[in-house]
C-alpha cells in the first residue's frame, strides 16, 4: 500500500520575473559593482573576481566551460564518441540492435538541474537528476584506447 505522501512531487517551477523584477536586479548588480570598485583602492584580482560573482549571480551570463571530444573504443573495438564537460559527459555509439544510442551523464545536481536535450529541435529532456558515482565510466564502453 502507498500513501500519497509517499509519492515524491517534482519542485515547484520558478516563476518567471517581470520586467520590473528583471530591471530592479540589474540595477542593484550595478550598484554592487560600483561600490566594489569604489571600496577598493587597489583593483586586483579579487575585485575582478568579485565583480565577475556579481555578474553571475544576475543569470544573465554563465561561465564558458572546457568541452573535449574524441573518439574512443568499446571492448569489443567498435568507435565510441565521447563529449566531456565540466558538467557531463556524452557516449554516442551504434547500438547492438541498430541505430545510435547516446548517454549523458551530468556530474553534480546542479548541473543536472540545468541539462537540456533537444532531438531535432525539440526539447526530448528539461532537467534531470543523475548520481556522478564514483567518476567511472558506464559500461559496455570500456576504453581500450582513446585517440584525440
Amino acid at each position: 500500500m502507498v500513501c500519497l505522501s509517499d509519492i515524491p512531487y517534482p519542485p515547484p517551477r520558478p516563476r518567471r520575473e517581470t520586467a520590473c523584477q528583471v530591471a530592479a536586479r540589474d540595477i542593484r548588480a550595478l550598484e554592487a559593482i560600483h561600490q566594489r570598485l569604489l571600496a577598493d583602492d587597489d583593483w586586483n584580482a579579487d575585485t575582478l573576481q568579485a565583480i565577475e560573482q556579481i555578474i553571475l549571480d544576475t543569470g544573465r551570463v554563465t561561465i564558458a566551460e572546457n568541452v573535449r571530444a574524441d573518439m574512443i573504443e568499446d571492448h569489443r573495438g567498435r568507435p565510441v564518441a565521447r563529449v566531456d564537460s565540466d558538467q557531463m559527459v556524452g557516449f554516442f555509439y551504434q547500438a547492438a540492435h541498430g541505430g545510435i544510442r547516446v548517454e549523458l551523464f551530468t556530474r553534480d545536481a546542479e548541473a543536472a538541474g540545468r541539462l537540456h536535450v533537444e532531438l531535432d529541435g525539440q526539447p526530448l529532456h528539461a532537467s534531470g537528476a543523475r548520481d556522478p558515482g564514483s567518476g567511472a565510466r558506464p559500461a559496455p564502453c570500456d576504453v581500450i584506447h582513446s585517440t584525440t
